[in-house]
């Protein structure tokens, strides 16, 4: 029986082997579940308990989209089964409903004055853009989402079906890749984690916080997005906070945290800042972490009032992720990165008391670790040669070993084609050795000489059929002549031992 690990032991290297729970990687996450579902089916409930943990829809213009959708739902949830991880992309949404160019294939409506139809044009809608009518409480021709236009609390903007939101009431964590127009999923529970990305859609304002499922433990990330908030004031009391490649147009960060009394992580990625001093400024009282990871920052030391206190915050922590760093206040030539980041340091320093900052510039692991402990330093160099020192030898023994075959087509015996005068060693001490050999013979050739006679003959011999018969019948003639021979040769030896036998009787 072949051995194999324990089923619980597989299961876990199998879980850390799988793609992370992350917006980029969770396609391939499925195709791996998938994958593993088909190897054994030992691991087929496994995999497949795994592949129900999320849920994956992107939209995609069909008439017949919603009954796609209510057919996967159906097939993997229910009642006592809702989904926990969604991920929605709704990037191909229409920008405005009047801009579909072939209305009734796409699976969306749109409600104008609170009708719900599936409009066609504005005109089609009934009693006209600004006529009344009762509400019909429905969500609008078995669609996807539908397009709500003149709606009083908000601007034009798209909403999900009620399917969506039925089978979500215990999300976990949301992905979301918004559609070129506002998005408005605050009918869903508020999500542990509350992932949205842009997409493609540059130049896209979005900054309608209250459109979306916040509550103090949901974690916002938010990436490749214009923060522009809407001009109706609003506090939201999220109080964790990634920002990834983000930028304001028309206002700053600043404004977008002054949304957010009660934060306490805010973590900034690469964002777009002009001026990170109003950034700091508008950090509220209770944070506790704050974690900046960018490329260059400007940053404005021109404060006369003293340095801001923050009495909840526990760590400050900077990390350059360029090769240089430049303040607003450094010349224009770079400086070395220590002089710069000191002065990153120095800078922020002035605009906030935080005794515990943390300011590094980004390095590789091994780099951190012999900076830290100088003492390694001999191991990474003894280590490493030995890896280039393998490799390298692995690289030689490849190309130059006439044992390896690389090419079994084109080459199927590279032993027979290494020429005299080559040296196949890693090294030589004798190179006058080889260099005698440069005029010898191939040894191929004293070998194949006989043979190649042979087969001449050979094949002179079949060209003429007479010779062939003739010297057949000469063979078995002089074959026949030989046997006899040996027969009357043998019939006189036996002859004269007998007559021997006779004579010695007589006597």
């Amino acid at each position: 029986m072949r051995y194999r690990l324990p089923l619980e032991l597989e299961l876990t290297i199998l879980e850390l082997a799988a793609p992370p729970l992350a917006i980029d990687s969770l396609h391939d996450r499925v195709a791996f579940f998938i994958n593993i579902s088909l190897v054994h089916r030992s691991l087929t409930a496994w995999a497949q308990e795994r592949l129900r943990d999320q849920f994956l829809y992107t939209y995609h213009r069909r008439s017949d989209e919603h009954e796609r959708l209510k057919a996967r739902f159906a097939a993997g949830f229910g009642r006592d089964r809702l989904v926990r991880r969604l991920y929605l992309d709704l990037s191909d949404l229409p920008a405005h409903i009047v801009s579909r160019t072939r209305p009734g294939t796409d699976s969306v409506s749109t409600a104008v004055n609170g009708h719900v139809c599936n409009a066609i044009s504005l005109a089609s809608v009934p009693g006209g853009a600004g006529g009344g009518g009762t509400r019909i409480q429905k969500q609008g021709c078995e669609s996807i989402a539908y397009y709500v236009q003149n709606d009083a609390a908000h601007h034009d903007h798209w909403e999900l079906c009620a399917m969506i939101t039925s089978y979500s009431q215990a999300l976990d964590t949301l992905w979301l890749k918004l559609p070129p127009m506002r998005l408005d999923i605050s009918a869903l529970p508020p999500p542990r984690v509350l992932y949205i990305d842009n997409g493609a859609f540059d130049g896209y304002l979005w900054g309608w916080f209250r459109l979306l499922p916040l509550s103090s433990e949901t974690v916002l990330f938010l990436r490749d997005i214009d923060l522009t908030t809407e001009q109706a004031s609003g506090r939201y009391n999220t109080r964790h906070i990634i920002l990834h490649d983000c930028w304001a147009t028309e206002a700053s960060l600043s404004t977008v945290l002054d949304r957010f009394p009660q934060l306490e992580t805010v973590v900034f990625f690469e964002p777009e800042i002009d001026d990170l001093a109003s950034v700091l400024n508008a950090l509220p009282t209770p944070i506790r972490r704050v974690h900046i990871l960018e490329h260059n920052f400007k940053i404005s030391v021109n404060q006369s009032d003293p340095p801001r206190v923050l009495p909840h915050l526990e760590s400050f922590l900077y990390t350059s992720l360029s090769s240089w760093v430049r303040a607003s206040r450094m010349p224009a030539d770079d400086e070395p990165d220590a002089d710069a980041l000191a002065d990153v340091q120095q800078a922020i320093e002035s605009i906030i008391a935080a005794p515990r900052c943390t300011f590094k510039n980004e390095m590789s692991a091994v780099a951190r670790m012999i900076r830290r402990d100088p003492a390694l330093t001999p191991l990474f160099v003894a280590v490493g040669g030995g890896v280039i020192g393998a490799l390298a030898f692995a690289g030689h023994y490849l190309r130059n070993s006439p044992d390896v075959i690389l090419r079994k087509k084109t080459n199927p015996e590279p032993w027979n084609e290494v020429a005299q005068d080559k040296n196949t060693k890693l090294g030589s001490f004798n190179p006058d050795f080889w260099t005698s050999r440069k005029d010898m013979p191939h040894p191929q050739a004293i070998f194949r000489a006989p043979v190649d006679s042979i087969e001449t003959a050979h094949t002179l011999a079949a060209t003429d059929s007479g010779a062939i018969a003739s010297a057949r019948q000469q063979a078995e003639a002089n074959a026949k002549q030989r046997t006899m021979a040996g027969f009357e040769q043998q019939g006189m030896k036996d002859s004269t031992a007998f007559d021997g036998k006779e004579r010695t009787a007589e006597h």
